[in-house]
């Protein structure tokens, strides 16, 4: 889900909107904000800051602002300054699609014979596959099970 003010970036990789969000609104960016904005751990948010302020510098200008808040007597925040999109390829933001598009589980064939250790090893390949939270399917669950 993006805030408002940035659904016309939809396409883009996250930096790049976090940034582009940023400087629209005159915000300077702290993992705080960025997490609560776009719904994220702050973590994630972290990785985002930092990899605008020291790997992006080719589409993204910016600048490190000390905060005098509530916070650590050294927390820092960061400033941008300006976003360039206009060299941004359609075959770029669909790269960076890619890499957060939901990944699908292993097509498995089961065996019509109903052999215990070929839906075993079903099972455990689907669950070293598996997205966290994901429901098993019926289809691997074996009643001929020896447990």
């Amino acid at each position: 889900m993006l805030p408002s003010g940035v659904e016309d970036l939809s396409g883009y990789p996250l930096h790049l909107i976090v940034a582009a969000w940023g400087l629209r609104h005159g915000y300077v960016l702290t993992t705080v904000i960025v997490s609560r904005a776009f719904l994220i751990s702050q973590a994630q948010a972290r990785v985002v800051l930092r990899y605008i302020r020291h790997e992006e510098q080719k589409h993204i200008s910016s600048e490190q602002v000390p905060l005098k808040s509530g916070g650590h007597a050294c927390s820092k925040g960061l400033r941008v300054l300006s976003v360039n999109l206009a060299d941004i390829t359609l075959q770029k933001r669909e790269e960076g699609l890619q890499k957060v598009t939901v990944r699908k589980p292993p097509q498995t064939r089961l065996s019509p014979g109903g052999d215990g250790r070929e839906s075993e090893r079903q099972l455990r390949q689907w669950m070293v596959s598996r997205r966290p939270g994901e429901v098993v399917p019926d289809a691997l669950f074996s009643t001929d099970a020896p447990y």
